[in-house]
């Protein structure tokens, strides 16, 4: 060995050494060293978060032109399309806590009859091995997507099955947030003139009545963010009715959600989102029963980026106390002879909250104030029962108020509240 490699290596000895010396020469007595550890501030602690298994799929359910669109009482109801504004989507959300599995399924159409709905969630619970009592499907509502007619519903099941299917297959870990804040893009649609209702189904063309704010402006979002990669889901609700559109227009289109959706989608990087519609039953969106298409873009970017900005906002939802994160609920109420089929997930301290109705705006108000909770409120869902008004819209009348169906009487909406909230707790 040189001299040079010798001596370095007895300078770096020698030095461990005088550094050790002086380390122990300056060591606070055992004594001082517990003070400083209390006085120490304690660590902030880990984000806690519920830790789930999510998976989603897709589909194209979009219809061929000869298939009658749906939405608005005009003879188009009888006539095909005359083209494709925006595709109509099948989206699946597959969710797993230990044994138990859930689905959410969004379709883009107008609505989805008790019977057909509850056949699907058979088949659904059958494709991947759960309960049907555990699969909600809804209806963004869309009111330029087809009549469900018994010929299109088998057409689009197989797509419907396929997407839950491989949502089911790419299931991977996440954690779960949510937020929720008023979002103004809608207005309620029931305008007081002396004494009586007057519908405002377009602000521009009955601007002497002025409308109101929407009673449930609530825009939630429900995330889901992979643990181990950049995936996400964004599960978002909103109460506005998707009429962007208006009566005269024969293009299918998934209106403002299918717009909202797909600019979400290429605005967050390794992002899947899906729409449900909140409470939608008596409020519109500023623009709307219009002919612009770009007015549904621009609707849909609108409310895209907010829901954006709400993912930048959420907050993880607190893990159950019990372990178990994911709770399914689901129940048939009957009232005035309606089968209602509704259903409560808990998931974490965060309720999604599912009924087959129209429900009103100030019916949410209440059901938020009561749960004390974040809710991701989801209407349209397992079936469909047409208008649900609060108490004081049977005395003011107007389109929804004779449009319920048969038997509603003025208090049966505050029941279905109850039954709901009864379910969550």
């Amino acid at each position: 060995m040189s001299w040079r490699k010798m001596a370095r290596g007895a300078c770096l000895v020698g030095g461990a050494v005088i550094g050790l010396g002086l380390l122990a020469a300056d060591s606070p007595p055992p004594a001082a060293v517990a003070r400083q550890q209390e006085e120490r501030p304690a660590p902030a602690p880990l984000i806690s978060a519920v830790v789930l298994r999510c998976g989603f799929g897709a589909g194209d359910i979009t219809p061929d032109a000869s298939v009658p669109l749906m939405g608005y009482p005009t003879p188009r109801e009888r006539s095909g399309s005359d083209g494709v504004h925006l595709p109509l989507l099948v989206r699946a959300c597959v969710l797993k806590d230990g044994g138990l599995k859930a689905v959410l399924v969004s379709l883009d159409l107008c609505v989805l009859p008790n019977a057909p709905c509850r056949r699907l969630r058979a088949e659904i619970a059958q494709a991947i091995d759960t309960d049907p009592a555990h699969v909600l499907v809804s209806t963004t509502h869309t009111h330029s997507g087809p009549a469900p007619s018994d010929d299109y519903l088998q057409s689009i099941q197989p797509k419907i099955i396929d997407a839950v299917r491989r949502a089911n297959d790419l299931i991977h870990p996440v954690t779960a947030w949510i937020q929720e804040a008023p979002l103004g893009l809608g207005y309620n649609r029931r305008v007081p003139v002396d004494g009586t209702i007057r519908m405002c189904w377009n602000p521009q063309t009955i601007f002497e009545h002025p409308p109101r704010p929407a009673p449930d402006p609530t825009c939630t979002l429900l995330q889901f963010r992979q643990v181990n990669g950049p995936r996400q889901v964004n599960v978002w609700s909103l109460g506005a009715h998707p009429v962007v559109f208006g009566k005269a227009s024969r293009m299918i289109s998934s209106d403002y959600p299918g717009a909202a959706c797909k600019w979400l989608d290429a605005n967050i990087p390794d992002g899947k989102s899906m729409f449900v519609l909140g409470a939608a039953g008596n409020v519109h969106p500023w623009m709307a029963t219009q002919e612009d298409p770009r007015n549904v873009d621009r609707i849909g970017e609108t409310a895209g980026s907010f829901v954006r900005t709400l993912a930048q906002a959420t907050r993880p939802i607190a893990p159950a106390k019990d372990g178990r994160n994911l709770v399914c609920r689901a129940k048939t109420v009957v009232i005035r002879g309606h089968e209602i089929d509704i259903a409560v997930w808990l998931i974490g301290d965060s309720y999604v909250v599912a009924a087959p109705v129209e429900l009103f705006g100030e019916l949410a108000v209440d059901l938020r104030r009561r749960l004390e909770k974040p809710v991701l409120l989801t209407t349209l869902t397992n079936g469909w029962n047409g208008y649900w008004p609060h108490r004081g819209a049977f005395a003011e009348g107007g389109y929804e108020v004779g449009a319920i169906p048969a038997g509603l009487e003025p208090g049966d909406g505050e029941a279905l509240v109850d039954h709901l909230v009864e379910l969550a707790r």
